[in-house]
């Protein structure tokens, strides 16, 4: 028998295709509705944490200066996932003594953790290539032609028995631009290190970085040769190795606790960091969406009032077809069985329909009206108060349904099979009343949805107004050259900030 019912329903419903076209195409705007309201404040939120991670880089841990067996330690702590390491070798000059940037190598696990991407070209894949921050090609007074030739100074740090501070070993370079990458080695925030050791914002192959340590240590012997008798023997600094890292989100705590506590044992007795550097600009605990209850019976309300509203516009056709049916014998449990089937054929496909419209509007809205392209939006959908929406929802079409039912069953078989004069007026102010309601509760949705979006939205103003690079002007004490014309004491640099 219901078998019979559901083809019954599934006829009748091919029957008055036009009819039950206009009711899925309703149902499913109505459920898009519903997930746009739902979705919109996870959805900033969780794209203001994808822009971080662009910005910030993606690890969550590192050691700016690090020292022989870091990297294997690192590997042992639990929840540590991918571990990226670089290598700075110097600081970059300009041939005027202008500070560029720091040039190192970074492994593949940096680029990828670190989100570090180009504007354009490549990573260098020769000796002889270098990729260069945009900001960085600035300061050299260069474009951003790939292929052009780009000569400056690397600084080396140098070390002796005796006080060197300040002193740096002068290495010329030449190399031919292959990429220009995205600002990041001024953006990613350092908290614990205490010795500035900095990031390194022009990659070269570490094969070139050590042919470059070879000239410095060449030019290191020259000035030892060249100094006056009593002068300190000076050498060249070992290259700074630099560790990133991710850390399972469970983890965290536990993680920088035993990094901490291994960093506080092998840098004792020393000028070096004894703590983590946590990337607490990227990984911020703020931005987690909390789903009022009050949010969630705004939404349900709205979906079980459109649902009213739905039937309430086709209340007497419906009557009529009950009515029909009950002439020809249908028992009251079989009419309630072959409603139940219509109901599911009808809401089913309404369903995933506004599933996809919804979150196709969601990020229609979000890259159109607040990101604008600014950053790679993303869809955020509530999995588990979606699926009690979508419940609600079904339920109330179906207490819509049911409420036609016994209305129906109420009415008198007359040959005409329609409501008397009275009853339909009472049906006529409940339909107005109901859409009046809907868009009354629709509008408070609405307000308070965006009442909840603008903390996400300050928050992404906050991180787009950071300034993309740090230019380092030059002061009237720039530079020292000693009497050897090779030993150079760079003076500290003021400091301007700037955007892109």
């Amino acid at each position: 028998m219901k078998k019979e019912l559901f083809k019954l329903a599934l006829h009748g419903l091919k029957g008055k295709k036009r009819s039950s076209l206009l009711t899925v195409i309703i149902l499913t705007i109505s459920f898009a509705a519903v997930l746009v309201t739902l979705c919109i404040t996870g959805s900033i939120i969780k794209t203001n944490a994808e822009y971080r991670l662009n910005t910030y880089g993606a690890w969550y841990g590192a050691i700016p200066y690090g020292i022989e067996g870091d990297a294997e330690f690192l590997s042992t702590v639990n929840g540590i996932g991918e571990i990226g390491a670089a290598t700075v070798y110097g600081q970059a000059v300009s041939k005027s003594g202008v500070a560029v940037t720091s040039v190192g190598s970074a492994d593949g696990n940096l680029l990828k953790i670190g989100r570090i991407e180009l504007q354009d070209g490549e990573f260098p894949q020769h000796d002889s290539e270098i990729a260069l921050e945009a900001s960085a090609l600035s300061k050299l007074g260069k474009n951003y032609t790939i292929g052009q030739e780009i000569s400056f100074t690397v600084l080396f740090d140098a070390e002796s028995e005796e006080s060197v501070e300040g002193i740096k070993i002068p290495v010329e370079c030449t190399f031919t631009l292959c990429g220009v990458l995205r600002e990041y080695s001024s953006l990613w925030q350092l908290s614990e290190n205490k010795l500035s050791k900095p990031i390194c914002g022009a990659l070269i192959t570490n094969t070139a970085g050590e042919n470059l340590r070879t000239k410095a240590i060449e030019t290191a012997a020259q000035m030892n040769e060249q100094s006056t008798a009593g002068a300190a023997h000076v050498s060249v600094a070992a290259a700074n190795r630099q560790f990133f890292f991710e850390v399972d989100e469970a983890e965290r705590g536990q993680a920088a606790e035993s990094i901490n506590a291994y960093m506080q044992k092998t840098r004792r007795g020393t000028n070096a960091d004894k703590a983590v550097c946590i990337n607490t600009a990227a990984f911020s605990d703020k931005g987690e969406a909390n789903y009022h209850s009050f949010y969630i019976c705004l939404i349900l309300a709205v979906t079980v009032i459109a649902v009213v509203c739905i039937y309430a516009v086709q209340l007497r056709k419906q009557v009529r077809g009950i009515a029909l049916f009950r002439s020809i014998g249908i028992t009251k449990r079989q009419l309630r069985l072959l409603l139940t089937f219509e109901t599911l054929i009808l809401c089913l496909p309404a369903l995933g329909a506004g599933t996809l419209l919804g979150t196709i509007i969601t990020k229609l809205i979000l890259k159109l009206f607040v990101y604008a392209k600014s950053a790679p939006v993303q869809v955020d959908v509530p999995l588990s108060q979606l699926a009690v929406t979508a419940l609600c929802w079904i339920a109330g079409i179906f207490a819509a349904r049911m409420t036609v039912f016994r209305i129906a069953l109420s009415e008198p078989l007359t040959g005409r099979m329609h409501t008397a004069r009275r009853r339909a007026h009472a049906f006529e102010v409940f339909r107005r009343t109901a859409v009046v309601l809907l868009a009354a509760v629709f509008c408070g949705a609405v307000i308070f949805g965006i009442l909840e979006s603008l903390y996400p939205r300050a928050d992404m103003h906050k991180w787009q107004n950071q300034p993309a690079y740090v230019l380092n002007a030059e002061s009237s004490e720039v530079a020292f050259i000693s009497s050897l014309d090779c030993m150079i004491k760079v003076a500290s640099p003021s400091v301007m900030h700037g955007r892109i």
